[in-house]
């Protein structure tokens, strides 16, 4: 399996996850040449709406909406992401193959249990993937992720902080549009209420929350340019 590199590699558990949370944002990383990925780690077979091959193509052109270099697709079933030693050893593939500077993944959200199970299956990833000693099934080099961000899906959720995307909400929109299959309007909404009521806390159109597992530095010293 040969490398190939990615600067953001954002994780989901099911095609359109991603796009949801965090469309906006990819949209911005696009603008700035940075290379980006999606991994899905479930094909949502067990969706009421959309066969898996129509999912993946949607998916694909979602993916070219927003800018992202690559799309990955896993097969570990739906509603059943566990954490067991070759879900683990699948996921550490793909960030050894990648070498990602930055991961993201959901967070935790109670009604859709599908997030969270896939930010523990990431987060168990990121930390073996950068154990030099642990062989994963591709005998890929160790990798050592710098920062772990969940990007936040429900209203109520407080986020740790907030990336303006008042300039690519349309092609976040467009994204979620891709999802023919699916009622695409339930998403768009939803998504379009929580960024409104995002950036609205901090003077903005629209913002994408997102939740830090360890504390976020700041290397300026608030009120240090005036």
């Amino acid at each position: 399996m040969s490398l190939e590199k990615l600067d953001i590699l954002a994780f989901g558990p099911h095609p359109g996850d991603v796009e949801y949370g965090m469309g906006g944002t990819l949209a911005r990383y696009a603008n700035k040449q940075i290379r980006t990925g999606i991994c899905d780690l479930t094909e949502a077979e067990l969706s009421s709406n959309g066969a898996v091959a129509e999912r993946k193509k949607e998916a694909t052109a979602a993916s070219k909406v927003l800018g992202v270099k690559k799309r990955i697709f896993l097969d570990l079933p739906d509603r059943g992401l566990f954490i067991t030693p070759s879900y683990v050893d699948r996921l550490i593939s793909v960030i050894r193959k990648y070498r990602p500077d930055v991961v993201y993944c959901p967070a935790g959200d109670p009604e859709n249990p599908d997030l969270e199970s896939c930010a523990n299956l990431v987060k168990e990833a990121i930390y073996s993937a950068g154990i030099h000693k642990y062989e994963d099934s591709f005998l890929l080099p160790a990798h050592t992720v710098n920062r772990i961000y969940q990007y936040v899906t429900a209203p109520f959720q407080k986020p740790d902080m907030i990336i303006d995307i008042s300039g690519t909400i349309s092609r976040k929109e467009e994204s979620l549009r891709a999802y023919e299959s699916c009622s695409n309007h339930t998403y768009i909404d939803p998504a379009f209420n929580r960024e409104q009521l995002a950036g609205k806390a901090a003077g903005l159109a629209f913002a994408e929350g997102f939740i830090s597992p360890i504390p976020i530095e700041m290397n300026e010293l608030p009120g240090e340019n005036k």
